[in-house]
């Protein structure tokens, strides 16, 4: 999980250099020049990128277990107090019912 954590403060906090201190990101700009300033951003987001990845395979799987077993009981809860299907899940194939002839399908 810090590896995770570590991924997004870095990937994170160099998209946020712009936001937090323009005057300081010019002046490295012009120091190094443009073309490695930017060679030097995309390296550093890279890295933060790559742990990020890193840390998310590294994490345990109980947690996508929980998190889907939290997801199956809210939708039952949904369905039991009469609020239907949650958003985002279609009880019928291509969202529509393919026995109603009133739908016209040619557009």
């Amino acid at each position: 999980m810090s590896v995770l954590v570590a991924g997004l403060l870095l990937f994170l906090g160099v998209h946020s250099v712009s936001i937090v201190n323009a005057p300081w990101r010019d002046r490295m700009a012009a120091r190094l020049g443009e073309p490695a300033w930017q060679g030097l951003y995309g390296l550093v987001a890279l890295a933060g990128f790559a742990l990020i990845v890193w840390g998310l395979r590294a994490r345990p799987r109980s947690a996508d277990r929980a998190l889907h077993a939290a997801r199956r009981a809210a939708a039952r809860r949904a369905a039991a107090d009469g609020r239907g299907v949650p958003a985002g899940v279609s009880s019928t194939p291509q969202g529509g019912d393919p026995s109603s002839p009133a739908q016209d399908r040619a557009g």
